[in-house]
């Protein structure tokens, strides 16, 4: 959450960050919970979204 609200707040103050750029950001730190964070509460789920994230 708190990575969230930065990533957030970044958009606000940089001049040259745009809505992409932000999307962009939110969808590796997603990507990045559900790959490392999960298997310590489901093991099998990392499994099942590597072949599609690679």
């Amino acid at each position: 959450m708190i990575y969230y609200l930065v990533t957030l707040l970044k958009s606000y103050f940089r001049s040259n960050y745009s809505d992409i750029n932000l999307v962009s950001d939110i969808g590796w730190i997603t990507l990045s919970l559900f790959l490392f964070a999960t298997p310590w509460l489901m093991p099998w789920y990392p499994s099942i979204l590597l072949p599609i994230a690679a």
